[in-house]
């Protein structure tokens, strides 16, 4: 009988072990677009921003391309309720920089912020811009380089 109870009380171990590891899940590493957004050298103009509804955030790997996701997200930002997309990319030399791009709802203009802290070859410092809007949405894409 000492070995139903061996194995009973190793079944309650194994359970309560389960729903320990339950409840710890391994909190994931930031990305660099989390380092980024905390970046205390980013301008004022972008640490105080108005908060915007947040397209997905993109990562792209060497010589890949922004996806028709990321741009339908600020379209419907401009018709809808504002849009903010962040994105990183590795340079040329696989430094990454992170680009923001937030727009308005009919906004005469797409509002960009360029982190280029991390490239090692490039300025190091973050860069504020605006790209018009002329045709309204279907400017976008321009305005992404992904015509």
């Amino acid at each position: 009988m000492g070995g139903r109870v061996g194995a009973g009380r190793q079944a309650c171990l194994a359970a309560a072990a389960a729903l320990l590891l339950v409840g710890c899940q391994a909190t994931p590493a930031p990305t660099v677009i989390d380092e980024s957004r905390a970046d205390s050298s980013a301008p004022d103009a972008f640490r105080n921003r108005t908060a915007l509804p947040p397209c997905p955030d993109v990562v792209l790997d060497q010589g890949k391309k922004l996806g028709a996701e990321a741009l339908e997200c600020l379209e419907r930002g401009y018709t809808e309720n504002g849009a903010e997309l962040a994105v990183a990319r590795p340079t040329v030399e696989g430094d990454m920089v992170v680009r923001y791009a937030r727009v308005t709802t009919h906004a005469p203009a797409l509002q960009l912020f360029h982190d280029s802290t991390r490239d090692k070859f490039g300025s190091g410092e973050w860069t504020e811009a605006s790209c018009p809007l002329p045709q309204g949405q279907d400017s976008i894409a321009a305005c992404l380089g992904i015509e």
